[in-house]
């Protein structure tokens, strides 16, 4: 779905194991697949954030912080259509 995230390697940073409910919805709905690689996008073409800082975010969504991390790319992917300048720590 995205050639920047694709490159990032995140299987070599997480542990093969279940999903847990959430992160499996998630991972199965395509839209909010989409608008997780558009925020992580917009983010890197930005310089919002570094690369190391979309790939702990990614994995944080992935490893058990779904919710809270969903809302923070979906809140991120809101303010990326706006033109103006913020830095994600």
């Amino acid at each position: 779905m995205s050639e920047r995230i694709a490159q990032m390697g995140l299987e070599s940073n997480l542990h093969d194991g279940a999903l847990d409910a959430d992160a499996y919805k998630l991972a199965n709905c395509d839209a909010h697949s989409r608008l997780i690689a558009r925020s992580i996008e917009n983010l890197l073409v930005r310089h919002a954030s570094t690369s190391r800082g979309a790939e702990k975010l990614l994995c944080d969504l992935i490893g058990g912080q779904t919710y809270g991390k969903f809302a923070e790319i979906a809140a991120y992917e809101w303010l990326g259509r706006y033109p103006f300048k913020f830095l994600v720590h």
